[in-house]
């Protein structure tokens, strides 16, 4: 059984720090190495609704089911970026801590299939526990499964995974390691040079991904593509449900566009998946088949507003605004008019009722 986690829980790698490449700061002499792999950070604990996360749409929390007066984390949470790193080994000047920084990650990699709330499955986010469920932490060269929130352990709520869940969560992680591995080894990878000047390096870690165009950059895009397919097809075998899909990516957490593609299983039927997604800071738009959502939001996700527009040309306005006592609430605005209110009901002991 795994706790839920909800969006005030802290999230952090055990035990607080993650390898992370090391670049010394340039200076008036040039040092005698030019970039150090095999550093170590420490990374601050952040809740669960880490703000740039929900103001960037990374962090996935339910807006009509809550825990007490919270929203909780649904599949595929990340608690995104701007988790504050301190460089402690071998030295604190660290020119690539802007980039750890700017595309940081905390995500959650298993979820209760058979468990859903707003239709998708609750995440499972407990390192401590049985069976382990980490969270992935941002790291170089591959992200480590060392996260956990560790004070849902607090929460009375508990659901349980299957033997799917499970085993789709590890393959996906095993998955994800192998390909960045691959991908350093091309040259492609995560780990790959960057550009020679140090400061022009931090620059391409801030904007992101260009436009794959040499032989390396294309193979790795490939991989991923097809080991992402190939994870979503084990999650679908495994558990009856998901989405076995390929993702391009240019640009970053703050500016950025994306495309994906593949097919879905949901409820025992197939469906296609076709959606483009952009971001620009707090403002997020998303188009698929059905339509098209717009959000924005402040920068700090203590609000958010998305509006979905279908091919009808009907709108329906969602906003969700952190509440006095730290939960959130939820308006929604029907396109004939209706306004539906959720919102959680303030506690005054530990978080145990749906």
């Amino acid at each position: 059984m795994a706790r839920v986690t909800h969006h005030l829980d802290l999230c952090l790698p055990v035990p607080l720090m993650c390898l992370h490449d090391f670049t010394p700061v340039p200076g008036p002499v040039p040092p005698p190495q030019p970039g150090l792999a095999g550093g170590t950070a420490v990374e601050i604990p952040v809740p669960a609704g880490w703000g740039p996360g929900v103001a960037l749409d990374a962090c996935k929390l339910t807006t009509s089911v809550f825990l007490g007066a919270f929203p909780m984390c649904q599949e595929e949470h990340d608690c995104g970026a701007l988790i504050p790193h301190v460089q402690v080994v071998p030295a604190p000047a660290n020119l690539d801590t802007i980039g750890h920084v700017v595309n940081s990650a905390r995500t959650a990699r298993f979820s209760a299939s058979t468990v859903k709330a707003d239709g998708t499955a609750l995440a499972c986010m407990n390192l401590i526990g049985w069976p382990p469920a980490p969270m992935s932490c941002c790291s170089d060269p591959t992200d480590l499964p060392i996260g956990s929130a560790l004070t849902n352990l607090l929460n009375t709520v508990e659901v349980g995974m299957t033997f799917g869940d499970v085993l789709a969560g590890w393959v996906a992680i095993a998955a994800d390691a192998l390909v960045d591995a691959a991908c350093e080894a091309l040259g492609g990878g995560e780990g790959a040079d960057g550009p020679d000047d140090p400061w022009a390096s931090v620059l391409a870690d801030v904007v992101g991904d260009g436009v794959p165009t040499d032989r390396a950059d294309l193979v790795a895009v490939g991989l991923k593509a097809a080991v992402s397919v190939g994870c979503g097809l084990v999650k679908i075998a495994a558990t009856g449900e998901g989405d076995a899909t390929a993702e391009l990516t240019v640009g970053g957490p703050f500016l950025g566009l994306s495309v994906e593609v593949g097919a879905s299983r949901e409820d025992g039927a197939w469906g296609g998946v076709v959606s483009g997604e952009a971001t620009g800071g707090p403002l997020h738009a998303t188009v698929d088949p059905g339509g098209m959502t717009v959000a924005a939001g402040d920068p700090f996700g203590l609000s958010r507003t998305s509006v979905t527009t279908d091919l009808s040309g009907h709108s329906t306005e969602t906003r969700s605004t952190i509440t006095e006592d730290w939960g959130r609430s939820t308006v929604v605005r029907g396109a004939d008019g209706t306004r539906v209110v959720s919102a959680g009901a303030p506690i005054t002991s530990l978080p145990g009722a749906l």
